[in-house]
């Protein structure tokens, strides 16, 4: 019982670290996956001269700018006119939440996807 103690006490600090950083890096690599996923909707269609890479960095920036830019219509219409400014903030929260909780269930319901199924397990032997 005592190791238990002693490694449960000095365990302690660590989670309580841990856990909230874990949390929030799985949420920026989410939200960062969301944001590629809505630039490249916005350029599908767009067939120019870019590498893999360069294409994916772009739908990447335009992904940030379009969720971030949410949030600049939200205080820019704060300013004019309270309302507006409190009704589009309103939206700026909501579409944030939802690309977050999407893209933090797609970080971690990801490697799920890889795994075999229940009855598959034994079929590359």
């Amino acid at each position: 019982m005592l190791c238990a103690t002693v490694v449960g006490i000095l365990a302690l600090p660590i989670w309580l670290l841990g856990l909230p950083l874990l949390a929030i890096g799985i949420g920026v690599l989410g939200m960062s996956a969301v944001a590629e996923t809505v630039g490249h909707a916005i350029y599908r269609g767009n067939t120019d001269a870019l590498s893999d890479r360069g294409a994916r960095l772009r739908a990447l920036v335009t992904g940030i700018a379009l969720l971030m830019g949410l949030w600049l219509l939200a205080a820019a219409g704060h300013v004019g006119c309270r309302l507006a400014g409190v009704l589009l903030r309103g939206v700026a929260i909501s579409v944030t939440a939802v690309a977050l909780s999407a893209g933090f269930g797609a970080v971690v319901a990801g490697p799920a996807r890889s795994w075999p199924a229940r009855g598959d397990r034994h079929a590359n032997r």
